[in-house]
């Protein structure tokens, strides 16, 4: 049974949704990304075509705390992390466009697994003992994709001797890195863009996980995500373009 807390969020969930159904039509879209730092020049990008806006300064918290608040016409979040808001209340609209990152013809993702180059492991079957780098357990691409990798091949969250929380994905990398963890499991995507800026200098994947449906942006409603879809990212490192999201696609993440 959920707290008084939460019922009081999902009902304030609910009330910012009727707000925001009846939000000025004239006033400029607002986007938001609850993802991590490679998705804000993608979104700034997406932004600067529809004559949206994005702050990209406001702190992630601050921007879950207006999600919730129904201040944003388009929130682009993590899959688990945006049924469950959707699921409870707490997050107004639908799930509308997906991104088909940058190498990709679909809208998916994967998360890879990494280690430090020293470390001499070569693939998941070595890592019994050693710490994980989690940046969030609510992530999917951090901690959901690799607990259903391991329990498809019939191990265990618990091969792991701990775990530390980092807070984001970048801090995971630097965890490791630092020797303060031994692996992590990061979005493929946000490694691709850390690699680029030599941020991930010593470390190697040892592993893959299956891919699954790529972070949604959820959308107030159809014209927001109608126009998204519409906007040309042709030469925007990391994206290859924004289609329409199967909202059918995301409802494995409920099951997690």
């Amino acid at each position: 049974m959920g707290s008084d807390q939460d019922s009081h969020q999902a009902s304030h969930g609910r009330q910012a949704a009727r707000a925001n159904n009846h939000r000025n039509p004239h006033r400029p879209v607002i986007l938001t990304t609850l993802l991590a730092e490679n998705t804000d020049e993608i979104l700034a990008a997406t932004c600067d075509q529809l004559g949206a806006t994005f702050d990209a300064s406001l702190p992630w918290s601050d921007r879950l705390h207006h999600a919730r608040n129904g201040n944003f016409d388009g929130v682009w979040v993590c899959g688990l992390l945006g049924m469950r808001l959707l699921q409870s209340g707490e997050l107004a609209g639908s799930i509308g466009a997906a991104p088909v990152f940058e190498g990709r013809k679909t809208p998916s993702y994967h998360s890879v697994i990494v280690a430090r180059q020293t470390s001499g492991y070569a693939s998941l079957a070595d890592v019994a003992g050693a710490v994980l780098a989690v940046n969030d357990y609510e992530s999917w691409s951090g901690y959901g994709a690799l607990v259903d990798h391991l329990e498809t091949h019939r191990r265990s969250i618990d091969l792991f001797k701990g775990e530390e929380e980092t807070g984001s994905h970048l801090q995971s990398i630097g965890a490791v890195q630092q020797r303060r963890a031994d692996v992590a499991a990061i979005d493929h995507s946000v490694w691709d863009w850390a690699t680029e800026r030599k941020l991930t200098n010593g470390l190697v994947i040892i592993d893959r996980s299956s891919s699954w449906p790529a972070p949604p942006l959820i959308t107030i409603n159809s014209e927001v995500a109608d126009r998204v879809i519409a906007t040309d990212l042709t030469g925007v490192s990391g994206i290859e373009r924004w289609v329409r999201a199967a909202p059918e696609a995301y409802e494995v993440f409920l099951d997690s």
